[in-house]
């Protein structure tokens, strides 16, 4: 098989793919540039729902670097030539909110999460009782998650929008705010006090999707993630106590190796969660909508 890659020393473009596709190797798929490694399932997936297939790649198995500046850096100075046999997936950070970078998302063949990031996405609180219940292996899972998430995002809501529209250096302050995410069902988020409480300026973001309940979206992924995750690992405790509890109070002395079946059944959160369907009603349907247009105007069957 013909290898399509860049070096150092030269870039390459959709042309060339297209052409080692053609002339030398057919089972070459458009190839799609990702950050890293971590990115790559996600976008495959969303790309083979709309049933096209790409090569998707972290960039640096091609290059010298990987990483979203280096792949942006490299798209403006003409190393990546773009086209529908070259593309690019991107976390969004706080370019879509904030209409940063607005040149590249200019192009049909750069696609972008619209939330922060994958973890954003992966972690979105709808899916978070059916993935405790899958990890846990019992479905007597809180149901009230999302809500709690949700009741957190209110909260945090109105200083989140003063800090992105007034603060350059913001992501200190919003990582604070994402911390405030507890890893307790029962926390009263109605009692927080967090900066301003006014919210002033916020009709150009909500057009972009963010609303009071679902700051989640749009914090830093890393930060929301690792919250996120000790929200679910308390759920994933307790319902090992509980069911601890259960065995004991029914095979007293013999319980211990029915514990441990039990133990040795679960699973981590994360051995899930990567293969996850996404269905965030904000962002999924954007994602959707740009790979149709690509399908729609370089893929047509007959």
């Amino acid at each position: 098989m013909k290898t399509v890659s860049s070096g150092m020393s030269f870039g390459v473009s959709s042309e060339y793919v297209e052409a080692v596709t053609r002339l030398f190797d057919s089972s070459q798929d458009p190839i799609l540039y990702v950050e890293a490694w971590q990115d790559v399932n996600f976008w495959r997936a969303r790309f083979r729902a709309e049933d096209l297939i790409v090569d998707a790649k972290p960039y640096g198995q091609d290059s010298d670097a990987n990483g979203k500046p280096h792949l942006i850096n490299n798209i403006e100075n003409g190393t990546i030539k773009l086209g529908p046999y070259l593309m690019v997936a991107l976390d969004s950070d706080y370019d879509y909110l904030l209409g940063l970078n607005f040149n590249i998302y200019l192009s049909e063949f750069v696609f972008q999460t619209y939330a922060y990031s994958i973890e954003n996405l992966l972690w979105h609180p709808n899916k978070l009782v059916e993935l405790c219940g899958k990890s846990s292996n019992c479905q007597d899972i809180p149901p009230n998650i999302p809500d709690v998430i949700k009741n957190w995002s209110k909260a945090i809501y109105p200083e989140f929008v003063r800090i992105l529209k007034n603060e350059p250096e913001r992501q200190e302050l919003i990582r604070a705010l994402t911390e405030l995410l507890k890893p307790d069902l029962k926390f009263d988020y109605s009692n927080l006090s967090i900066g301003t409480q006014t919210v002033v300026g916020s009709d150009l973001f909500n057009s972009k999707g963010l609303t009071e309940e679902n700051v989640y979206l749009f914090v830093r992924g890393h930060n929301y993630e690792t919250a996120a995750k000790k929200l679910c690992d308390q759920i994933l405790e307790d319902v090992f106590l509980e069911i601890k509890r259960k065995l004991t109070s029914q095979y007293g002395a013999n319980a211990g190796e029915k514990i441990k079946e039990y133990r040795n059944s679960r699973k981590k959160i994360t051995d899930f969660i990567i293969f996850e369907d996404i269905e965030c009603p904000v962002c999924t349907p954007l994602i959707k909508r740009d790979i149709q247009l690509l399908k729609n105007n370089y893929y047509k069957t007959n």
